[in-house]
This record gives C-alpha cells, structure tokens and sequence, in this order.
C-alpha cells in the first residue's frame, strides 16, 4: 500500500561527509577560527555527517526487512482507549518506511526544529538574565560584604582580570542556561515541538484501518494465533 519515496542510498556517503567538511572550514574560516581548532571541527563534522548516514541507512534496511519477513505478531490498533483495527508488522514498517522517506516530512520536522531552536533561546535570553538577577539580589542580602569586595575587585582589575571574569561568568550564565532548558523540559515543556512523523505514521494506520476521525493512537503487540482467535486476522 505504502511505497517509500525516497530511498536512503548508502553509497552516496562520500557526498555527504564532504559537503559537512566543506561547510565545516567555510563556517570556521568566517568566524575566524584558527587552523587546528578548524581541522578539529571539519574531522567532528565528517564524523557526525557519516554517523547519521549510517544511522538512516540502517533504519532503512530494517525496515525494509520487516516488510519481507512475515513475523508471527500483529498489533492491536487502539483510539482514545478504543480498539479500531488490527495490522500486520509489514504493514506497520511499510507506514514507518513511507513516512521515513517523505521529504515533506523531512522539510517541516527541520522547520519546526528551527523553530524550537528559536524559542529557546528567546526563553533564555529573558529567562537567564532574570534567573541571574534574582540570584544577584538573594547573594546581596545574604553576603553583603561578598557583593562588595566583588564590586572594588572589578572596579579595580586590568584588562586580563577582567577578560577572565568575563570568561568566567559567560561559563556561568551557559550552565545556567542549560539548567533551565533541562528543568522546563523535564516539566513537560516542548518549546513548540512537534512530531510531523509520529503524526504521519498515525494518520496513516488510522487510514489503513479506515477510520477518519482524529486521535490518539496505541499499538500493543498481539501474536498471530490471538489475532485469529479475535476474528480479526490481519490481511497481508
């Protein structure tokens, strides 16, 4: 029922790990990075280009043996808590093959991520300095004189002291920062996160089961001989 637009090519690496070194040196010779740290950075690039083609690559190929296998389980398709159908593995990993290889999909996920990526830092931007202040004023009232000496220190200091602090506290204010990120997100905020492929291989499966309305979709893991014994034994 589902064919995969878009197959993952494994020979085509080299392409790809050269165009993330390219970008690499590109990025780094504008930023003005020196020759080592740009070497450094071209090589993690390279690395992390082959690792996720790898990745993508082996995905793909499990995928593809699921279709060709036929496993002796299927799965119950639940709704809002209601049982609407039952597929076979090959058809659930041909629905994740077709949405893995939808580049409509790969286009708005990579928006959204943009997006996402975009609304944590104006949440940091705003949230940190006003962390940083409140921690500033709870420091002043319980050690004063800290605050002070601080104050003569900076007034005080020469350009390499204050280089230093500067380094000290941009260190500071990025734990900070990743704290805070780490907290809203353990609290269950999503920063505008959205699964366009959990949301495509859903609409799907409602599909495949011809159920039109919206919902929440579970699958739970049924061997073939329940499936008959339900009277529902999945097409293939």
């Amino acid at each position: 029922m589902f064919k995969n637009p878009i197959k993952v090519m494994p020979k085509s690496w080299p392409a790809g790990v050269a165009g993330a070194v390219v970008v690499s040196l590109i990025l780094g010779l504008f930023t003005g990075m020196a020759w080592p740290s740009l070497i450094v950075s071209a090589m993690l690039a390279g690395i992390a280009a082959f690792g996720s083609i790898f990745f993508l690559a082996r995905h793909d190929a499990r995928l593809t043996a699921r279709l060709k296998d036929d496993a002796p389980f299927a799965w119950d398709v639940w709704m809002n808590g209601v049982k609407i159908g039952l597929i076979t593995d090959a058809q659930y990993a041909a629905i994740q093959r077709y949405a893995f290889g939808d580049g409509r999909l790969v286009i708005a996920q990579a928006l959204n991520l943009g997006r996402v990526a975009l609304n944590i830092a104006g949440k940091v931007f705003v949230g940190v300095p006003l962390l940083m202040f409140w921690l500033l004023v709870v420091a002043s009232i319980a050690t004063p004189e800290a605050i002070t000496e601080f104050a003569q220190a900076w007034r005080t200091a020469n350009l390499a002291d204050l280089t230093d602090s500067l380094r000290g506290l941009f260190h500071l204010v990025a734990m900070v920062s990743v704290m805070t990120v780490g907290v809203m997100c353990a609290i269950g905020y999503r920063f505008g996160f959205r699964n366009h492929y959990g949301e495509a291989v859903a609409r799907m499966i409602r599909q495949q089961c011809n159920t039109p309305t919206e919902g929440e979709i579970h699958l739970s893991k049924v061997t073939r001989d329940a499936a008959s014994l339900e009277g529902a034994t999945p097409a293939v």
